[in-house]
């Protein structure tokens, strides 16, 4: 399982987008879920254009260094990151099924497995640390 620092840092190299793109994300819904037990804190969200983002974490001190595993139902998690991140342990939930690709005019996505998030779960992570730090 990939820490949320380790993520981020992929996500420079993979999608440095949706850093920039991150604050622009605005949820509809968004909360902890209910049913898990320590040391785990679960969350989710429904971002405005209906994409559900979860992650599972285990908090650390320095919140950067929290073990997590995330999900996001966009297209960006599922064509760079859902991969790289179930090789490494930190994809939550069930595999997605792969992608076939149609064309080869184009390069592959994240050829080098390097996992990361998108801008999605990015603005989530942000939620998260504002929550675990109130007292």
């Amino acid at each position: 399982m990939h820490t949320i620092q380790q993520l981020m840092d992929g996500t420079k190299k993979v999608l440095p987008t949706a850093l920039e793109n991150a604050p622009a994300v605005n949820f509809d819904e968004i909360g902890k879920a209910p049913g898990l037990i320590s040391p785990y804190l679960v969350y989710s969200g429904k971002t405005e254009n209906n994409y559900h983002t979860a992650i599972k974490i285990q908090p650390a001190k320095n919140f950067m260094e929290s073990e997590v595993q995330v999900r996001c139902s966009c297209k960006a998690y599922y064509h760079y990151a859902w991969k790289a991140n179930h090789m490494v342990g930190s994809h939550l939930g069930e595999v997605m099924p792969p992608y076939e690709r149609k064309t080869d005019t184009r390069p592959p996505k994240n050829p080098q497995k390097i996992a990361c998030v998108c801008k999605h779960l990015i603005t989530l992570f942000s939620f998260v640390n504002k929550e675990v730090r109130k007292p």
